[in-house]
């Protein structure tokens, strides 16, 4: 329990120290002395003398004494009206210094009951005041006299001065009237009290509980929640106001009249919301009261059974209240009370300040908003109104074109992204706005928003397979370099804003990252590709929102000084919520899912509450009887349930709906190559295929945002092929496409040789175009091959004529060089200068080692599918170990990833590599 002030010092005046006793006693007694000396004198004369002499030499010694007495007399005079001067003008100045710390005192000890009833005002006057969520649990529940916020400071005594007695006295009755402060608010902590009990009459101890109860209301609901256990309908007819107070309503279920109102005839009955503290007004006059089983919770008991441990308030004059026996009565303490009326006026004013308990509805605060680019409420306030956030630049009004998201689990980080990318998907075209969605775990958040035409890129799984991030990575630098290239083809234009109309449409991007911590710790380097977002993006229309469970500012390094907003919601430490928007406020939100703080500059911070859109709706319809509004359950008979679809699954479809006429965001994203292509379709896919234009397989070329034909030009230098991988890796598949595609191509232009020592080939001998076809139990018909190359090569070397190009496919080199190296030796030396006339070479081999230099420098296509070791890349170790696992992937000439085609026989017998 405590009296709420702070406190502050303030030194009074030191009283002024007494005057001390003068000196000069003796000089004032020799004038004197003198003056009855002389007196002696004259009358000793006198007296000796005779007649006339004699009486006028007494006169003068009776002036003489005359003159002495009175000269003494008022030199004392003269002394004590100088003392009496010096210490009244002391006390005149140490009183005019006390009164000017009286008007300290008296204006400090003003604000702080200000202050104080502020923060707990009185039960009439608590409808005034909007719930603060920052509050703590503390309720009021009377006045009385506390200290003084300022501790009045005396002076120390100085050693061998005493202080002047009166100035002394003053100071001391001066600190005695002004330590205390009356009427000051009494408050207890519900999170530390777990029974109020309210000794006196009925209708007076519910007079006091209704007070607290009014003061309790100032909290949040999403904090509190204020319940009645009653056993009789009198109790319940008491407390029939609290159906005003949102705190009053059901977090979950409803009746047809809005949230079921907290109230029961047992505890069991009452199920406690999950994140809040509960308020529980238990008016029963059983023998042995209910008491809370689970779950934070205090009550208020205005029926006044004894409990063992509660904090017990008497009403009446001699108020008193009581702890685990002991008083702990502040001074003049008086408990706070209020009459129905005024309860019930508080109850329904303090239901027009409160926002409404549910998540909100999208759809609404869209329809009472103006439709601005790039501007979506993502929640309500605390007073209900909508809380916007706008993606545009600082100069137009936004909050800046990137932001930062970062709550903790279940705090509702990916609601809280999904409302945002709904609301702009309602409120603007995939002409206005495309999206790129990025989620590095899993990808439940954007998993429904994958179907709206808005969506250029989603992105998902990051974390089962890394070989997306290099991808990502450079389809989004992909797309920052075509934006840089509409600009420039535009005439150098600055910004994607200042294009001429009816050129080239470049909407606005949006880049949403999803636990973007950990990917940068997977992946550190894509923080350059963030800050690169930072830095042009403004010009390039392009936006950035990264969103994180935990805060690492290390790895925002380069990029906090482009965040123009930051959101907050649930942190796990206070110093996150302090790294994130420089306060521990975020970390004091409640633990409800939603609960965030938008930060967007210094001291520009609102509370807002997410709005929620992918849960379905249960929706009541109700018929035209007018219901009464009562504490106890209503139901209409006529009214009926039903479950609507989620919002975002309503805007999806209806965006889908509307993108059948072609309007849809450009695909800056293609999914990995996963499956592999047929060969007859991807020849009919390319115009003119042939020996300079053969395709084999498709490219993966995410920088270009595109999937290309691998085409090989066999004409020219290239003209011989090796095909390197390990086992398995569909070396022999891509061996049997290429002969096919060169049958199918230009099949009166091509003969076929064919050395099959792997048993894969002898699919092909079926070609008319094949002239040979050896396998490795022929070693005899292998050499007299290599002598049939040898004459052809001499015969062409002398007349070349007209002849087709001939292929040579060897599956499995390494198995030749090692059998028969006669014949490797000499296919290997034909290779040196058969291109001329027409004789080609393309063989496949477990490594670049089985190679021998010479042959290996006359390849001019090398296709390079997975090896078995990395380090034998010729592209480097890294791509060569991101290759998949999966038959047909590799690597072209150029380094981008390839997936082989499968030959059409592959194709009809439903095999794939």
């Amino acid at each position: 329990m405590t009296i709420t002030g702070t406190r502050t010092t303030l030194r009074l005046p030191a009283a002024p120290p007494q005057r001390p006793p003068e000196g000069g006693g003796l000089l004032m007694l020799l004038p004197a002395l003198g003056g009855l000396g002389s007196v002696a004198l004259v009358a000793g004369n006198g007296l000796g003398s005779g007649g006339p002499m004699r009486l006028r030499s007494l006169l003068a010694a009776g002036l003489f004494l005359l003159v002495t007495v009175a000269f003494v007399v008022l030199q004392v005079e003269r002394q004590v009206r100088r003392r009496r001067a010096h210490a009244g003008q002391s006390r005149d100045d140490h009183r005019h210094h006390l009164a000017r710390a009286r008007q300290s005192v008296v204006r400090a000890a003003d604000l702080q009951r200000a202050e104080a009833l502020d923060r707990h005002p009185a039960p009439a006057t608590v409808v005034a005041h909007s719930p603060d969520p920052g509050e703590h649990l503390t309720v009021r529940i009377g006045v009385g006299t506390g200290r003084l916020g300022l501790d009045l400071e005396l002076p120390e005594p100085i050693p061998g001065q005493p202080s002047d007695l009166a100035a002394q006295l003053a100071l001391e009755r001066f600190v005695e009237h002004h330590r205390h402060v009356r009427d000051l608010p009494v408050a207890v902590d519900l999170a530390e009290t777990g029974d109020l009990v309210i000794d006196g009459p009925g209708e007076a101890a519910r007079a006091v509980a209704r007070a607290w109860v009014c003061s309790a209301a100032r909290i949040d609901p999403a904090r509190l929640r204020i319940a009645v256990l009653a056993d009789d309908a009198e109790a319940f007819a008491a407390w029939e106001w609290l159906k005003w107070l949102p705190h009053h309503g059901s977090p979950t279920d409803r009746d047809d009249v809005g949230p079921a109102r907290l109230r029961a005839t047992s505890l069991q009955d009452l199920l406690p919301a999950a994140g809040t503290h509960h308020l529980l007004v238990i008016d029963e006059r059983r023998p042995a009261p209910t008491s809370p089983t689970s779950g934070p919770a205090t009550t208020i008991r205005p029926a006044g059974g004894p409990v063992a441990g509660a904090t017990t308030v008497s009403t009446g004059p001699a108020a008193r209240v009581r702890r685990g026996g002991a008083d702990v009565t502040p001074a003049d303490f008086r408990p706070d009370t209020c009459d129905l009326a005024t309860a019930t006026a508080s109850a329904r004013r303090r239901a027009a300040l409160v926002p409404p308990s549910g998540p909100g509805d999208l759809a609404a605060l869209l329809r009472g908003s103006p439709r601005m680019h790039l501007r979506v409420p993502i929640g309500t306030g605390i007073e209900g109104a909508p809380v916007h956030l706008d993606l545009r630049e600082t100069a137009e009004g936004g909050h800046g074109p990137h932001g930062l998201v970062i709550g903790a689990t279940g705090s509702g980080k990916s609601e809280l992204l999904r409302t945002l990318v709904t609301g702009l998907a309602m409120t603007h075209s995939p002409e206005e706005l495309n999206l790129v969605l990025v989620d590095f775990k899993g990808g439940a958040t954007f998993s429904s928003l994958g179907a709206l035409p808005h969506t250029a890129a989603l992105i998902t799984n990051l974390e089962d397979d890394l070989t997306l991030v290099d991808r990502m990575h450079d389809a989004v630098a992909g797309e920052l370099v075509r934006r840089q290239e509409v600009l420039r083809d535009a005439g150098d234009v600055a910004r994607v804003t200042d294009l001429p109309r009816g050129g080239q449409a470049v909407p606005s991007l949006l880049v949403v990252v999803d636990e973007f911590t950990e990917l940068l710790v997977t992946r550190p380097d894509l923080a350059e590709l963030f800050a690169s977002i930072g830095r042009v993006g403004r010009s390039l229309g392009v936006h950035l929102l990264l969103a994180s469970q935990r805060l690492d500012e290390g790895r925002l390094r380069g990029l906090e000084s482009h965040l123009g907003f930051r959101i907050a919601l649930r942190t796990h430490t206070a110093a996150e919520s302090r790294a994130v928007i420089g306060s521990a406020d975020a970390h004091e939100l409640p633990p409800r899912p939603g609960a965030g703080l938008l930060a967007t500059g210094p001291g520009a911070v609102t509370r807002f509450q997410t709005l929620l859109v992918s849960a379905p709706e249960p929706r009541r319809t109700v018929g035209r009887t007018v219901l009464p509004f009562t504490s106890a359950p209503v139901r209409d008979p006529s009214s009926n349930e039903h479950v609507e679809p989620a919002l975002l699954e309503r805007v999806v479809a209806e965006a889908r709906h509307r993108a059948h006429d072609g309007r849809a965001a450009r695909r800056i994203w293609l999914p990995p190559l996963r499956e592999a292509p047929e060969l007859p379709r991807l020849l009919a896919s390319v115009p003119d295929p042939g020996v300079r234009r053969l395709p084999v397989g498709l490219v993966d070329l995410p920088r270009a945002q595109r999937h290309a034909p691998l085409l090989l030009d066999l004409a020219g230098a290239g003209g011989h092929v090796a095909i390197v991988g390990a086992p398995r890796s569909g070396r022999t598949t891509l061996l049997r496409t290429i002969g096919e595609a060169l049958a199918a191509s230009a099949p009166t232009r091509t003969r076929l040789a064919l050395v099959d020592l792997g048993g894969g080939l002898t699919r092909l001998a079926r070609l008319p175009q094949v002239s040979s076809c050896v396998g490795r139990g022929e070693p005899e018909e292998l050499r007299r091959l290599a002598d049939d190359l040898m004459a052809e090569a001499a015969r062409r070397r002398r007349d070349r004529a007209n002849d087709p190009d001939l292929f040579v496919l060897v599956d499995g080199w390494a198995a030749l060089r090692e059998g028969w190296p006669d014949v490797e030796a000499a296919l290997a030396g034909l290779a040196q200068e058969s291109l001329s006339f027409g004789i080609h070479l393309v063989l496949t081999a477990t490594r670049w080692a089985d190679l021998r230099l010479p042959l290996r420098d006359v390849i001019g296509t090398r296709l390079e599918l997975r090896l078995g070791d990395p380090v034998d890349s010729g592209h480097g170790r890294a791509r060569a170990a991101a290759v998949p696992t999966m038959p047909g992937h590799g690597l072209t000439p150029d380094g981008h990833p390839f997936l082989a085609a499968v030959p059409g026989e592959a194709v009809s017998d439903g095999r794939r590599p």
